[in-house]
């Protein structure tokens, strides 16, 4: 169960950096997202895996599209979250835009009725946040589909933040997952790699 106190932490925060991205400016976004994907595509991280498990980005995410495009021009199997009642999400094989459709939260994601390959194991998430710490926790949006699919499934995790939305103190409960690597446009801080 989650410590009230902590609870109450998360959600402050969560609404302090709900009013801090809506002030982003779209170029900064754009710019920082180029200059994230060239950072992770350019590392072994990136490199070395065979396939990547990440998200679909919306409106004021780090941008994944064109990562997702990479891939597949590598030949590298991609898997995208289908989410589940329960707090529970599949990493789903796409291998194009057409077997997506919009979700309950109008986030794209796969088409259930034509799901066929879901993984057990994939060698790099790709984790999304509302903000993150350089020391590795990351704030999500309450859900925990991530906390739970990285305590079940073998995977290097890589959280994309931008810089704007680091924070210095990210409050964690026991269940949280600490992701190995943030990820923002001014690159990699090692986090709790090696450490948990």
């Amino acid at each position: 169960m989650e410590d009230t106190f902590i609870k109450e932490q998360k959600k402050a925060l969560r609404q302090e950096c709900a009013r801090k991205a809506a002030l982003l400016p779209g170029p900064y976004l754009e710019k920082a997202s180029e200059e994230m994907e060239g950072l992770l595509i350019q590392s072994s991280i990136y490199q070395n895996a065979t396939s990547i498990f990440v998200y679909i980005s919306t409106d004021r995410e780090p941008d994944t599209r064109r990562l997702i495009e990479r891939a597949w021009q590598e030949d590298k199997a991609v898997f995208v979250p289908l989410c589940h009642e329960g707090g529970r999400m599949d990493a789903v094989k796409i291998s194009d835009w057409e077997c997506l459709k919009p979700g309950k939260l109008g986030i794209l994601e796969p088409d259930a009725a034509n799901c066929l390959e879901t993984a057990q194991a994939v060698d790099l998430c790709i984790v999304p946040c509302v903000c993150a710490s350089k020391a590795g926790w990351r704030l999500g949006h309450g859900a925990g589909y991530y906390d739970r699919w990285l305590r079940e499934h073998r995977a290097l995790s890589v959280c994309l933040c931008f810089e704007r939305m680091i924070a210095n103190n990210v409050p964690n409960d026991a269940w949280d997952a600490p992701m190995a690597y943030v990820l923002t446009e001014n690159g990699f801080s090692p986090a709790l790699q090696g450490k948990t």
